[in-house]
């Protein structure tokens, strides 16, 4: 069906074969395409070979991937459990549980791992502090795990990539100690004042817009790169353009991150299937906007250039402790109290050597389960560059419905990506007898 946008959306496909090679033929060419596909054109066949080729080995490497050990590159910390906010769709319900937070000792035992293998991979040391609740309120707690990370990176010879999640919501000093400690911030904001103060209040029930408007005026203004986080639920999802468009204007991050809510904790009413084609035209409609301003605005769900599953650590080469120092592979896991999360550890620290440990059993375990495509997915052209239902739904746990919403959403802007990257294929790509063609997965 065709949008206000003049794009077309089909309500629901699958390829029987998996496409890595997006084909652009002109009407006037397609007898001519046509005959290649039976042809002995030598030229035709070295392409197609060529692109066969380089699908087997991305494949490869994927699954070399994931059967090697578990060797981190990254590090997210949740540094404790409480919140100064009261989100009503908070998946970890922050603010509810005995306060917990992260010792130092032990998040720089797991920093230790993770540099160590940045130092063997070239790679510089990134840490992220974000979920589980705000982590601004732990400053002194912050203050110690920068200094002890800028101390081994230095130790090391690593750069040092500060990232934090934050509700902006702080006096007006911490928000300038934010801006001179951290290198990217991002911020959650659902959209303009009488949206976030129903989404996103402060525990007395107040409107946080005040303070996160003015936290982000501080972090432009220090030169340090700022994004925005939007959860969109149902009461929200006709209103993402504008949503975008106040973003733009009064927050001018340079990157808005649109994600429909996670099912789970404090979340009621979440999207429904059906409600799939009005959130993309919504989606559509707001990057437009964005892209008015210069703003890049996207979902993660589907990423055609890059090779990928679950959001789970043990597939992302992610580190990820929780408050209470346990390591974790979902970052849905916020408190090891609860039921069934105690299923996702796969690491410790261990007091007597002052060490973590990390069960590579485990994650060897959880990878092959991993693994197994569900029957739904196995078919489908979108297969490597899809989220797979997660984290709404987790192959771990549960059987994922045939055709959720995430799942339609994601098949269907990955289409449009296809269609945009066709508008523009004969810019840069090669030609063969009237036909063009470019390699989906290096867009």
């Amino acid at each position: 069906r065709e949008t206000q946008n003049g794009i077309f959306i089909p309500e629901s496909f699958s390829f029987p074969s998996r496409i890595l090679h997006l084909t652009l033929v002109e009407a006037s060419q397609a007898p001519v395409f046509e005959n290649n596909l039976i042809s002995n054109d030598p030229a035709y066949w070295k392409e197609v070979a060529e692109l066969r080729n380089y699908a087997a080995r991305a494949q490869q490497t994927l699954e070399e991937q994931q059967n090697r050990p578990f060797s981190p590159l990254g590090l997210t910390l949740y540094l404790s459990n409480r919140c100064n906010l009261s989100c009503v769709y908070c998946f970890a319900e922050s603010g509810e549980e005995q306060p917990q937070r992260l010792v130092p000792t032990v998040a720089l035992a797991a920093a230790k791992i993770v540099a160590e293998n940045c130092l063997i991979e070239k790679y510089p040391l990134t840490v992220a502090f974000t979920g589980g609740g705000e982590p601004t309120l732990e400053q002194p707690i912050l203050d110690t795990l920068l200094d002890g990370l800028e101390q081994l990176t230095t130790e090391y010879g690593l750069a040092l990539f500060r990232y934090i999640s934050t509700n902006g919501v702080m006096e007006e000093a911490r928000a300038r100690w934010l801006a001179q400690r951290f290198d990217l911030i991002s911020l959650s904001c659902d959209g303009p004042p009488p949206v976030q103060a129903v989404q996103r209040p402060l525990r007395n029930g107040c409107d946080s817009s005040p303070k996160m408007e003015r936290t982000a005026q501080i972090v432009r203004e220090s030169g340090k790169t700022l994004h925005v986080r939007v959860t969109v639920t149902r009461q929200t999802l006709f209103l993402l353009p504008a949503i975008s468009r106040y973003l733009c204007c009064q927050i001018e991050p340079k990157e808005i991150n649109v994600e429909p809510v996670y099912r789970g904790g404090r979340a009621t009413g979440v999207l429904e299937p059906e409600m799939a084609g009005d959130f993309v035209e919504a989606f559509l409609e707001a990057r437009k906007i964005a892209r008015d301003y210069g703003v890049r605005l996207l979902m993660s769900g589907s990423r055609p250039g890059e090779i990928h599953g679950p959001y789970c650590q043990v597939l992302r080469d992610v580190l990820h402790l929780l408050p209470g120092g346990e390591a974790t592979a979902c970052f849905k896991t916020a408190h090891t109290t609860r039921h069934g999360q105690n299923d996702f550890l796969i690491g410790q620290f261990e007091k007597n050597d002052g060490v973590f440990n990390i069960d590579q059993p485990k994650v060897r375990m959880l990878r092959q389960t991993l693994q197994n495509t569900i029957p739904q997915c196995s078919s489908c052209f979108n297969l490597y560059h899809c989220a797979r239902g997660c984290p709404d739904f987790c192959v771990l746990e549960e059987n994922i419905p045939e055709k959720s919403f995430r799942c339609l959403v994601q098949q269907m802007l990955i289409s449009v990506q296809l269609q945009e990257i066709a508008n523009t294929i004969k810019e840069d790509a090669f030609r063969l007898s009237g036909v063009t063609g470019k390699e989906v997965g290096r867009w």
